[in-house]
């Protein structure tokens, strides 16, 4: 969740030795062309997640998460475009059957469960 949206609800597998990613990208035309010019670049947003499992701890076993959103930024008109990006790398200690949720700018909130 970030920016008051529901970025992805799924299910990832991670062992041992064996991690998980997502990865979303999509590019396109601005939602107000600016015919005036003749070039103006693309909204380009993405959605990249990586999980794995780091066992060995000396009291339990963590998940590490990487999160990396980039939307547009919001511009008025023809204004100047440009990308926002928001990054969380954390390693979250996890036991079998809990959730934790951890947070990072711009409203990015990621729910990690363990089964």
């Amino acid at each position: 969740m970030a920016g008051g949206q529901l970025l992805l609800d799924d299910t990832m597998r991670i062992a041992s030795n064996f991690g998980a990613s997502f990865s979303q990208n999509r590019s396109e035309a601005p939602a107000t062309p600016c015919s005036a010019n003749r070039y103006y670049g693309s909204q380009r947003h993405s959605l990249n997640v990586q999980l794995n499992l780091r066992d060995g701890l000396p009291d339990s076993t963590a998940v590490s998460v990487s999160v990396n959103w980039q939307r547009p930024s919001i511009t008025e008109g023809c204004g100047p475009e440009g990308t926002r990006a928001v990054s969380l790398t954390e390693s979250v200690p996890l036991a079998p059957g809990e959730s934790k949720t951890v947070r990072g700018d711009a409203g990015l909130t990621v729910t990690l469960s363990r089964r």
